[in-house]
């Protein structure tokens, strides 16, 4: 969405009738900037008293003082007492209620759900939502405003706050089908907490950049000093490094997940269709033993799989492929090596399996072989060069997985298990676990229980293994300990954005690689490597 001038944006949650605080804190934040779009979600009027017509208009009164408008997101009980105008109190608060979506003037988008969503309304609440949920999923959505809390959102991260006591799987499905920027809500203990952002990209063409931020408000006027209102300038969202998985998985929202507290979340196949349209580790419609055999489970994973196929860009017949980039194909056409796009530096390649694969842990036996000898003939191909490689692979959410291979000068190869250990003690919580023989990835990864991983391999023959179950893992972990200073020493390298060449220049050091491998692979037999 496209803005002409800066847009900033605060929430406030549940007012609960502390009006001089509330609007205090919404002008002192007017006086700062110029565009600002307020929003105030949960309980507006206190349940300690009645909202007679004298109150309303006490606030109307407040609410005129205000140096801008102010969009209230108020349920339906509250709206009821306000009196007969039930979209304005005053000049300045403007009243939304049920579940919509709207568009301010600065063209912030914002879904909203107004209603308490709990087990006693659940199947009412379903029915609202389904109604819905189709058109909501095609709207533009910077913003999701609940007043109820999702159920599971706390996947892949620990739940500081046990909230499957108090949440609601209808506002999971919401969050699934908008995929918001922000996704706000009232804590119903009164406290703050953001969760790491969660992706909601295709992650088959590898784009960062839609991912949901979820951050739960305490109340104004908060007794024990939790924050009640965040601020966001919505022209500088920057990516972030930490992102975890969608934490609402399938078996989440088809009720098998022990966290959907035994609600029934089937929605219909249409629904599904137009809602859950990216994927996730977790998704089963990958799975060739999913449980859906009837015709629209078939048809659904068909599509499924075709819109794979469309996008994945690592698949040699997609036109997302991009082709210039790879060095060679295998005798047998079962992997190819390519150029890294965004290079650590021009002998950085990969080595991509031809058909889809999820991970090196999951390839059949007859194509493990073909891989090791790729990888040896690589290894081989930098040694004559006086260049030891480090190979790595991080399997998460992709459906195409690669084995990035790094070549290092043979003087700073000794460096390299002191710089890994380095950075895998800056992050805590993980588990390293040492690969050594008869043991093999395989075995590790499913001792597990075929868990997300990072797995490396040194030239001194050190194999490591680290199970992906934290969210602050980075994601970029591969790089960085290789652009370490006792390394590579080329620390801005650690983001490959940052080392994105041209075509053209791709295409030259392409052709570089590509004219040695061929002369290399010409001049030794299979046997001598």
């Amino acid at each position: 969405m496209e803005r002409k001038d800066e847009v900033f944006v605060l929430v406030l949650c549940n007012v609960r009738g502390d009006f001089r605080k509330a609007f205090s804190k919404i002008n002192k934040a007017a006086e700062k900037v110029k565009n600002l779009e307020v929003f105030v979600v949960g309980e507006f009027f206190s349940d300690r008293f009645p909202i007679t017509s004298q109150l309303v208009d006490a606030v109307s009164n407040e609410g005129n003082k205000l140096q801008c408008p102010i969009n209230v997101l108020m349920s339906s009980k509250e709206v009821a007492s306000v009196g007969e105008n039930k979209e304005q109190i005053g000049d300045n608060i403007h009243i939304s209620t049920g579940l919509n979506w709207l568009k301010t003037a600065s063209g912030v988008g914002v879904v909203f759900w107004t209603e308490e969503v709990n087990r006693d309304n659940d199947n009412e609440m379903s029915t609202v939502l389904n109604d819905a949920l189709t058109r909501l999923a095609a709207s533009k959505c910077d913003l999701l405003l609940t007043t109820s809390f999702p159920m599971g959102v706390y996947n892949f991260t620990g739940d500081p706050l046990d909230s499957k006591h108090f949440s609601s799987l209808n506002v999971s499905k919401l969050a699934k089908a908008v995929c918001p920027r922000y996704h706000f809500c009232p804590n119903p203990l009164a406290k703050y907490h953001q969760r790491h952002p969660y992706r909601n990209d295709n992650v088959l063409a590898m784009k960062k950049t839609n991912h949901t931020r979820f951050i739960t408000l305490s109340n104004v006027g908060s007794s024990q000093k939790w924050a009640y209102f965040f601020g966001i300038d919505l022209n500088k969202l920057e990516v972030a490094d930490i992102q975890t998985e969608c934490p609402y998985t399938v078996a989440l929202l088809k009720g098998t997940d022990s966290n959907s507290g035994g609600y029934n979340t089937s929605l219909s196949s249409d629904q599904t269709n137009a809602s859950f349209r990216w994927s996730s580790s977790n998704d089963d419609s990958f799975n060739d033993n999913s449980s859906g055999n009837g015709p629209q489970s078939k048809r659904r994973r068909s599509n499924l799989n075709n819109q794979i196929e469309r996008e994945c860009w690592f698949c040699l017949k997609t036109d997302a492929c991009e082709k210039h980039l790879i060095v060679y194909i295998n005798d047998n056409s079962t992997f190819y090596v390519a150029l890294a796009k965004g290079a650590i530096h021009p002998d950085h390649v990969l080595i991509v399996p031809v058909d889809h694969h999820k991970s090196a842990a999951m390839l059949p036996e007859d194509l493990e072989l073909d891989l090791e000898m790729l990888k040896t003939q690589v290894f081989k191909f930098y040694e004559a060069q006086g260049k030891d490689c480090v190979i790595y692979e991080r399997s998460y959410t992709q459906v195409h997985f690669v084995l990035q291979i790094v070549p290092v000068r043979r003087a700073v190869s000794k460096n390299l298990l002191t710089a890994f250990h380095s950075h895998v003690n800056k992050i805590n919580g993980i588990n390293l676990e040492s690969i050594r023989p008869p043991s093999t990835l395989k075995m590790l990864w499913e001792k597990n229980e075929k868990c997300n991983y990072f797995h490396v391999e040194f030239p001194s023959g050190d194999e490591f293994f680290i199970p992906l179950r934290i969210s602050t893992f980075p994601i970029n972990f591969g790089r960085q300990f290789l652009c370490d200073p006792e390394v590579l020493n080329c620390p801005r390298a650690a983001d490959w954005r940052s080392c994105v060449l041209s075509k053209a220049e791709e295409e030259e050091n392409r052709n570089s690689i590509k004219d040695a491998f061929s002369k290399f692979l010409a001049e030794y037999t299979a046997s001598d490597i």
